[in-house]
């Protein structure tokens, strides 16, 4: 699990599905102090920025800046470029598109 920590984890599509992945994901990077094998990573901010985020909506991608944000791109192309481990959070029928156009 520290192994991820060093690496940027990038999200194609940050609606429910992406949310609560990346919810889970801070949560356990902020909390793992119970868990030795997990050192844990510590403040907020600094978790944030292991993250790269892409959403098709732009009101999405205000909000995820309003929340603190910093790497948030404006492509799927620019989340693969900067990320190491890319989670596909979109529908089944946006896959194909992602795929063929990156």
């Amino acid at each position: 699990m520290n192994e991820i920590k060093k690496r940027k984890i990038g999200f194609i599509g940050c609606g429910q599905m992406g949310e609560s992945l990346l919810s889970s994901f801070i949560n356990l990077f902020l909390n793992s102090s119970h868990d030795d094998s997990i050192e844990s990573i510590g403040s907020f901010s600094q978790v944030q920025n292991l993250f790269y985020l892409y959403d098709i909506n732009p009101d999405t991608r205000k909000k995820l800046s309003a929340k603190g944000f910093k790497n948030i791109g404006f492509s799927e192309r620019e989340i693969l470029e900067n990320s190491s481990i890319v989670f596909n959070c979109v529908k089944p029928q946006h896959i194909d598109n992602i795929i063929t156009n990156n």
